[in-house]
Parts: structure tokens; sequence; C-alpha cells
């Protein structure tokens, strides 16, 4: 697993570092093509995840305020 991590880490770096073509980190990183193909799958997976968790939580919140706001209406009409 701490291969696995460090392998993605040393991925994410190469292309922070220049832009990259999947060949030419295959070449750099001296990995099977197939490997580096399922680290950058694996990337992208995750990078789609955390995206929509954080459209969860912008929902989420969302609806908390509207929530909040039609409380403070119904409190107003009844007093």
């Amino acid at each position: 697993m701490d291969t696995i991590i460090r392998t993605r880490i040393t991925i994410l770096q190469a292309f922070n570092d220049e832009a990259l073509t999947q060949g030419d980190l295959v070449r750099k990183l001296n990995m099977d093509p197939e490997d580096v193909h399922t680290h950058l799958q694996k990337l992208i997976d995750l990078e789609l995840l955390e995206d929509k968790i954080e459209e969860e939580i912008h929902r989420y919140y969302l609806k908390k305020e509207a929530e909040s706001k039609v409380d403070l209406m119904i409190k107003s009409f009844k007093s």
C-alpha cells in the first residue's frame, strides 16, 4: 500500500513539474505502461470522488441555510 501511495505521489509531482504525457511518465518512472495507466485512472477516480463530495457538502449547507430561512419566516409569521 505504501508503495502505491509513493508511486501516485511521484506521478503527481512529475505532472506538476512539467507537462508530461503518459508515455513520458512510463519512461521517467521506468514502469510498465499498464501500471502507469492504472495509477493515473485511480488518481482521476479520486479526483472525481472528491468533486462529488464537495458538491454534496455544498448542497447540504445550502439546504440547511434554506431551512433556517424558512424557520425564521415561520417564526416571524407566528409573532
